[in-house]
């Protein structure tokens, strides 16, 4: 039998489409790459709008973590937190992966921000533990700053610069002069609190 003229070709039995779960990734990673754009035009409402329908039941780290950053930029730390928590189950929360060691260290970020110090601390420690494992220096770098911004809060200065110095070791190792120069910043607040303010010049000229 003859096919009409226009008609689509009926698709082959049996054929199916993508899985649901993977159209439903598709279309929140859509949605988020939306959102961001709508972020970066200072369409604010629009975007947490959109990061808000992208992130619902989504299991795509990528998304998650647009979305986390976009709440965490805008002061939200408490649904940052909830997406950092949800990257944490995603990506495992016992795997030694990048994905579980960056998923822990945001975590560690946005607890130290709530002032939830003893779990920040936590969430670090087992990041870095993953980082020495797999070989990830640049979330290890990170993880001793967290550290380091934890243990000055609480007023312990001589291991908060311990931490940072650590940092730093291995920022000047990688080409990225922006991280290293917000390395010694953080270096820089410690040493200021110490009162050691020749330190702080002489360590901004190393």
């Amino acid at each position: 039998m003859r096919r009409r003229a226009g008609a689509r070709p009926s698709a082959p039995r049996g054929a199916r489409g993508p899985p649901a779960d993977a159209r439903a990734n598709v279309l929140a990673l859509e949605l988020s790459e939306a959102a961001g754009k709508a972020a970066l035009q200072g369409h604010a409402e629009e975007a947490s709008q959109l990061f808000a329908k992208a992130h619902q039941g989504t299991t795509n780290l990528k998304v998650l973590r647009l979305a986390y950053e976009f709440y965490r930029a805008r002061g939200d730390y408490s649904a940052a937190m909830d997406l950092a928590d949800r990257m944490v189950a995603v990506a495992g929360r016992n795997a030694a992966t990048s994905d579980a060691a960056a998923a822990l260290e945001s975590a560690g970020q946005i607890s130290m921000r709530l002032g939830k110090l003893k779990q920040a601390l936590g969430q670090f420690d087992r990041s870095l533990r993953i980082c020495k494992a797999i070989g990830n220096r640049e979330i290890e770098a990170s993880c001793y700053t967290g550290i380091a911004g934890i243990r000055r809060l609480q007023g312990d200065l001589e291991r908060a610069e311990d931490m940072q110095r650590q940092s730093l070791a291995i920022q000047k190792m990688m080409p990225n002069e922006r991280a290293l120069a917000i390395g010694f910043s953080h270096l820089g607040v410690i040493l200021h609190a110490r009162g050691v303010l020749r330190r702080v010049v002489a360590a901004m000229l190393v």
